[in-house]
């Protein structure tokens, strides 16, 4: 009988599940990081059947100056991880921000999975 991992890795980049080059199965995710992408990899609202999981990057006021705006995104990302951080599964190392060519908010936020000592990295915007 097939067995299934307990959580499946999401690639943000591809919008699609890992794939085992080899084998063509699944990539196996600690539960942690993959609830870890689907708090802060997708906006909030976009994921059908859950609405309030996801980051409020999109509701950031256009009129900030690099201090507020910094403030804002990490209490953004904070509130998004929520239980996550609260119930010590993970612990926010550090964010990253930048504006794309395009003029797009791009957020990097690198975490520790804290059930395993890894640490991972999350882009969102």
């Amino acid at each position: 009988m097939a067995t299934y991992p307990a959580a499946v890795r999401w690639n943000l980049a591809t919008q699609d599940y890992d794939l085992n080059a080899t084998t063509g199965a699944h990539v196996e995710a600690h539960p942690v990081d993959a609830a870890v992408v689907c708090r802060i990899g997708f906006r909030q609202g976009s994921i059908s059947g859950d609405a309030t999981s996801g980051h409020t990057l999109h509701l950031l006021p256009t009129v900030q100056n690099d201090e507020q705006r910094s403030r804002d995104i990490w209490e953004r990302q904070t509130k998004s991880l929520g239980s996550l951080i609260t119930d010590g599964s993970v612990e926010i190392v550090s964010i990253e921000e930048e504006f794309t060519v395009e003029g797009r908010l791009s957020v990097q936020t690198t975490y520790r999975n804290l059930a395993t000592g890894e640490t991972g990295t999350v882009t969102s915007g």
